[in-house]
C-alpha cells in the first residue's frame, strides 16, 4: 500500500508542505514535489554514420532537434522517466511541469518541443537507442518554445491523467522537436541532463508537481458590513486603484485618472491602525514624490513600481520613498487602467497597455523590452501566481483569463458575477482568485474563483455600508496574518484572520494559515506568493 504523505527516497525529491487550511473539521493538505528522474537520455540517428545504434546515457546533455540541410541529416530527441512511488495514494493534482535548463537553442527557424507520455516505462538508460526507443502515448501532452538561455517549462495539466502511470509508479516522458522534417534547416536545442555534477544541481531537469489531498474548505460568507473594518479613507482627490504590498505587510495603493497633486500613492501601514480609520492624505501615509498617475503599482526587491502613463515605470525605493527613477520609458500606456505584475524570481516586470490594445510587454530587472505578448483580450487588472508565473487578468467586464509566458498560451478561466474593475488577486496560500466586482447594486462585492474550473463562490458581499460606486478597485491578502484587503474608491477595509476577532466566520474554530517557511529545502514562503530561491551558480 502506498504512503498517505510524500517521503524522501533515495532518488533527489523536494517536498513542500505549502498549505495547512482548517476550517472545523476538514482539512486540506497541498504539496509541492520536485523530482529528478531516475533516468534520462538522448538517442540520435544520422543519415550515414551509425547513431541510430549507440547509447548516450551518460552524456551530461540531453538534445532535440533535426538537421535537414546539404550535410547529412540528423534527428535527435531525448527521454526521461520519474519514479512516482512517493506520491500518495489517492490526491487531486493541481499542476504538473517539467523544468530543463537550456545550454544551446536555434532561433530561425524557433525551436518549438513537443512533449509527450510514453506508456512503455521498461527502456534503461545505458542500453536506449533511436532504434529500439518507445513510441509515444497519445497526442501531444505540452509544446513549448525554446527563447533564452534559462529554463524552459512544459505545463502538462490539462493533459495529463496521472492514474495509469501511479499503478507502476513510473512516468516516461519523450521530447521531440515539432516538426522534424522541415527542409533547409538545423533546429537544435540542448539541456542539462541529471548526469551533470552536483556543482551545477540547480540544472538538472525536474518534475514539478503540486496535488492537494482533502477537500478545500469553502471560504467564509460574510454580508451586512461585518466584519470587515474600515481602516483607511482618502480625504481627498480622485479614486484609488490597485493595491500592492511590501515585505513588512504595509498595503500601497495607487491614484488613478492623470493624478497631478502630490504624490500618487499612499500607504496603510498597519502598525500605526488602532481603531480609527487612517488618513490617507496625511504625510505619513504620503508615500513617493510627485509623479503623473498610478494607474498600475506592484512590489519587488524592495521597490514598489508605478505604470504612470505620463511617461512609462517609475520605481520608487520603500527606504527612500524620494528616490525615485524611471525604470523603463516607452510609448503605449493608457490612463483607463496599465497594471503591471512584478515576477520575484528574476526581478522582470510585466504591463499592460490597458484599454489601448490587447497587448502585454515584459522587461527585465535593468528597464529592457524583452517582450511583447499578444493577448486575447484587454488587461485593464492583473495578479501573478509565483509558483507557475501564469498571470491572471480580466479586461473591464466580467471575464478572468490567463496567460502563461512560457508557451506563450492564452485561455479563459471564469466569468465574475459584475464588473471586474481593479479587484484581482491570486491567493497563493488557498490557490484561489479573489475577485472584486460591481453588479449593479451593491459594489462591496468579493468572490472567489478556482482557477482550474472557473467555478465561483460569494466571499463577501454589503461590507461598504456606504454603498461607494465603483465597485472593489483592489485586492491583497497578507500571506503571513492571513488579512484581506479590499479597496473601495476612497476607502481601505479590512478582514482580519483572527478567528477569535471575527466569530460571525465559517463554523466553530473558524479558519486557520499555516504558512511552512523552508528556506533550507531550497524554496521559501515570501509574501506576495511562493517563489523559488535565487541560485547563485550557473
Amino acid at each position: 500500500m502506498k504512503r498517505l504523505q510524500p517521503t524522501p527516497k533515495s532518488l533527489p525529491i523536494l517536498v513542500l508542505p505549502i498549505v495547512f487550511l482548517v476550517s472545523g473539521s476538514s482539512a486540506a493538505q497541498v504539496f509541492d514535489v520536485e523530482l529528478e528522474p531516475e533516468a534520462d537520455a538522448k538517442v540520435q540517428w544520422h543519415e550515414i554514420l551509425d547513431w541510430a545504434n549507440t547509447n548516450y546515457g551518460s552524456a551530461l546533455e540531453l538534445q532535440v532537434g533535426a538537421e535537414n540541410t546539404a550535410l547529412p541529416d540528423k534527428r535527435y530527441r531525448s527521454y526521461l522517466r520519474f519514479d512516482l512511488s512517493s506520491l500518495p495514494e489517492a490526491f487531486t493534482l493541481e499542476r504538473a511541469r517539467l523544468r530543463l535548463f537550456t545550454e544551446i537553442y536555434t532561433t530561425i527557424p524557433a525551436t518549438v518541443i513537443e512533449l509527450y507520455r510514453v506508456s512503455d516505462d521498461s527502456w534503461s538508460e545505458s542500453t536506449i537507442t533511436w532504434n529500439d526507443q518507445p513510441g509515444p502515448t497519445g497526442g501531444v501532452l505540452a509544446t513549448t518554445t525554446v527563447t533564452s538561455l534559462q529554463e524552459a517549462y512544459w505545463d502538462f495539466t490539462a493533459g495529463w491523467d496521472p492514474a495509469a502511470d501511479l499503478a507502476d509508479d513510473a512516468l516516461s516522458l519523450l521530447l521531440r522537436l515539432e516538426n522534424e522534417a522541415l527542409a533547409g534547416f538545423e533546429i537544435n536545442a540542448i539541456f542539462d541532463s541529471r548526469e551533470v555534477p552536483g556543482s551545477v544541481a540547480f540544472a538538472r531537469p525536474v518534475l514539478e508537481l503540486r496535488y492537494r489531498i482533502g477537500p478545500l474548505p469553502p471560504p467564509p460568507v460574510t454580508t451586512g458590513g461585518q466584519p470587515f473594518e474600515k481602516v483607511a479613507t482618502l480625504d481627498a482627490g480622485p479614486q484609488l486603484w490597485g493595491l500592492t504590498a511590501d515585505d513588512a505587510g504595509r498595503v500601497y495603493a495607487g491614484h488613478n485618472s492623470n493624478f497631478s497633486g502630490p504624490a500618487p500613492v499612499r500607504r496603510f501601514d498597519p502598525d500605526l491602525y488602532a481603531g480609527t480609520p487612517l488618513v490617507f492624505d496625511d504625510a505619513q501615509q504620503v508615500f513617493g514624490p510627485v509623479v503623473g498617475d498610478a494607474d498600475g503599482i506592484a512590489f519587488g526587491a524592495g521597490k514598489v513600481f508605478v505604470a504612470d502613463n505620463l511617461g512609462g515605470i517609475r520605481q520608487i525605493p520603500v527606504a527612500s520613498p524620494g528616490s525615485a527613477s524611471y525604470f523603463a520609458v516607452f510609448v503605449g500606456m493608457n490612463g483607463g487602467g496599465s497594471p503591471l505584475v512584478h515576477r520575484l524570481s528574476d526581478g522582470h516586470l510585466f504591463v499592460s497597455l490597458g484599454e489601448a490594445a490587447p497587448v502585454l510587454q515584459e522587461f527585465n530587472a535593468s528597464g529592457t523590452l524583452v517582450g511583447q505578448y499578444f493577448l486575447g483580450a484587454t488587461a485593464e487588472t492583473m495578479t501573478f501566481d509565483a509558483a507557475t508565473g501564469r498571470i491572471y487578468y480580466s479586461p473591464n467586464g466580467t471575464a478572468v483569463r490567463v496567460f502563461d509566458p512560457s508557451g506563450p498560451s492564452d485561455a479563459a478561466v471564469g466569468s465574475a458575477g459584475g464588473t471586474i474593475n481593479g479587484g484581482l488577486f491570486f491567493d497563493a496560500a488557498t490557490g484561489l482568485l479573489f475577485v472584486g466586482s460591481a453588479n449593479g447594486t451593491n459594489p462591496g462585492r468579493i468572490e472567489t474563483m478556482d482557477p482550474a474550473t472557473g467555478t465561483t463562490q460569494l466571499f463577501a458581499t454589503g461590507f461598504d455600508p456606504e454603498n461607494t460606486p465603483g465597485g472593489v478597485l483592489g485586492i491583497w491578502r497578507d500571506p503571513v496574518s492571513g488579512d484581506l484587503y479590499a479597496l473601495q474608491s476612497d476607502a481601505l477595509f479590512r478582514l482580519p484572520a483572527n478567528p477569535a476577532a471575527v466569530p460571525a466566520l465559517g463554523p466553530p474554530g473558524g479558519w486557520l494559515l499555516v504558512a511552512a517557511l523552508l528556506v533550507a529545502a531550497g524554496r521559501r514562503v515570501h509574501r506576495g506568493g511562493f517563489v523559488a530561491a535565487e541560485r547563485t551558480a550557473r
